[in-house]
């Protein structure tokens, strides 16, 4: 849910944490959420930074499988927005930092591989 995902910001820092009080399963609302608050972030020229961090238990751990699964459109759109997020990440001229104090499978790993490469 998109309750999972909340920001705040310290000067040029933007803080994004994902806790849904449990493993942080990605789902259609939460990758939207998640999208939005990257690109709001790329487009404010006050923030050169993107913090990401999870709960104690996880980053995340992927994908809500069951939307995947099921297929249809849902799928498709949580596939696309996870993409989106993976790639807007990879190529923005912001800094991103994410943080894994728990597991990171599956898409937390991707997170974690297209933070800052620089």
């Amino acid at each position: 849910m998109a309750d999972a995902v909340s920001s705040s910001r310290a000067g040029p820092v933007l803080h994004v944490t994902l806790d849904d009080g449990e493993r942080n399963v990605l789902t259609l609302a939460s990758v939207q959420a998640l999208l939005g608050l990257i690109e709001q972030a790329e487009s404010d020229p006050e923030i050169g930074v993107v913090l990401l961090e999870g709960n104690d238990r996880a980053l995340t751990v992927g994908l809500d499988t069951d939307t995947v699964l099921g297929g249809g459109d849902e799928a498709r759109r949580l596939l696309a927005g996870m993409g989106a997020v993976l790639r807007l990440l990879y190529l923005s001229r912001l800094r991103s930092v994410v943080l894994a104090g728990g597991h990171a499978t599956a898409a937390g790993a991707m997170l974690l591989l297209v933070a800052d490469r620089r």
